[in-house]
């Protein structure tokens, strides 16, 4: 692994380490049950939103909590921080 158990370097090529995956997936579950989200396609949006983060370098849990709680639910929102901010669309299971 590299990093720290919190803070975890982005994926290589779409290789997530197994620390980084234990980072990813608690984040996804502390926002779910934060704001009970039982859905599997609501929590399936938030998935794609953590990867997103993840992908564009926002590698620490906590960081992704923060991330996602300023972006909420919706389907389309502006990730990351103010001025790095990138366009993350879910669309029927594809991220643009």
């Amino acid at each position: 692994m590299r990093g720290s158990e919190h803070n975890a370097a982005p994926p290589v090529y779409g290789i997530v380490e197994p620390a980084a995956v234990s980072i990813l997936a608690k984040a996804v579950s502390d926002y779910c049950s934060s704001h009970k989200i039982e859905r599997v396609d609501e929590r399936e949006n938030v998935a794609i939103k953590v990867m997103c983060l993840f992908g564009r370098g926002v590698t620490d849990a906590d960081q992704l909590l923060a991330e996602l709680e300023r972006v909420g639910q919706g389907n389309l929102a502006l990730l990351g921080a103010p001025g790095r901010q990138i366009l993350c669309h879910h669309d029927s299971g594809r991220v643009a």
